[in-house]
């Protein structure tokens, strides 16, 4: 039976905050609305005004996937200036549940939910049933899950995979690491596999290249990367999903990923066609001893921009169950 007051859920990046409405135990999302983090002083302010958009002046129950850690009633957006307190934000919203999940466990509770046409296959067999998943993505920055089999379902392992090491293997990778290396102390794969992380790179490799700075955003890196249009922001593209391709075939093993590799966030569904041409494969694959291993293993390009916000909707379902 639908109720008259329909949940919110909510997945909330260091750029973009989106909001939907859903009935009380479905994933079926509705009403959805992008609202930019920057604009707002608190999450609380953010909700409040999508609350208002729908003519909503009181809600029950809402999830919120979050990109960052989310143990402890202290929350900070890992790449966002929004500081908060969970119990004090409930109270605020009123709110009878506000639940908070990592943002990358929601695209982990998702895979179940999206339809077919919603996922591209780049690369291996056909997932196995019922055997270990992996969920990795570039946005803001590089969120990763596991969704280990069990008996009966899932267990989704989140946590901060996107903050491991990289490992360069041409002398092109290992020039450019060194600059990073310089830069920051440590090599994470956020600091290469995200938005920020794409003009990381175009940045060195003109440096490398003794090529006069020009600024471009990750949105013009990626374009004239397409295009053809500048070669050097061709290879930082080519770089950049070599690294993912690696990084994802690491959590593949990791995992057991026979469930197959899903690869999210706002960046690779733009470059679709690019990846296939890339090293993403193939770094994938290639790992020694193991490669017999991964050879095997899908991995698959997730279309659908409400993953999120689905996700939440299912964490939110099974707190209701």
């Amino acid at each position: 039976m639908v109720t008259a007051i329909p949940d919110i859920v909510a997945d909330v990046g260091g750029t973009n905050a989106r909001f939907a409405l859903v009935h009380p135990g479905t994933t079926d999302v509705f009403n959805t609305d992008t609202l930019q983090v920057r604009d707002f002083g608190t999450i609380t302010d953010a909700f409040r005004l999508y609350m208002k958009k729908q003519g909503l002046s009181e809600a029950v129950r809402a999830c919120v996937a979050l990109a960052g850690p989310v143990e402890g009633d202290q929350l900070q957006l890992t790449n966002g200036n929004w500081a908060f307190s969970k119990e004090t934000t409930r109270a605020e919203l009123r709110f009878e549940r506000l639940l908070f999940i990592n943002d990358f466990k929601a695209q982990a509770a998702a895979i179940p939910y999206l339809k077919d046409d919603q996922l591209v296959m780049l690369g291996g067999r056909a997932a196995i049933d019922g055997r270990s998943r992996v969920i990795i993505g570039p946005g803001t920055g590089l969120g990763v899950a596991g969704a280990v089999a069990t008996g009966d379902g899932y267990v989704i392992v989140e946590g901060e995979g996107g903050h491991i090491g990289l490992s360069p293997t041409s002398d092109r990778e290992i020039a450019v690491h060194e600059k990073l290396l310089q830069r920051y102390g440590r090599v994470s794969a956020e600091r290469i596999i995200c938005g920020p992380g794409l003009r990381n790179l175009y940045r060195i490799l003109q440096e490398l290249d003794g090529v006069a700075a020009v600024e471009r955003t990750e949105a013009q890196v990626v374009a004239e990367a397409v295009n053809g249009e500048s070669e050097i922001c061709r290879e930082a593209l080519d770089i950049f999903l070599a690294y993912l391709g690696a990084v994802a075939g690491d959590l593949a093993l990791t995992f057991g990923a026979f469930g197959g590799v899903y690869i999210a966030g706002g960046i690779v569904p733009r470059v679709r066609d690019h990846v296939k041409g890339s090293q993403f494969r193939s770094r994938f694959e290639a790992k020694g001893r193991m490669a017999h291993l991964v050879r095997d293993i899908p991995t698959y390009l997730v279309m659908s921009q409400d993953a999120g916000l689905i996700g939440a909707a299912a964490c939110l379902k099974e707190v209701r169950a």
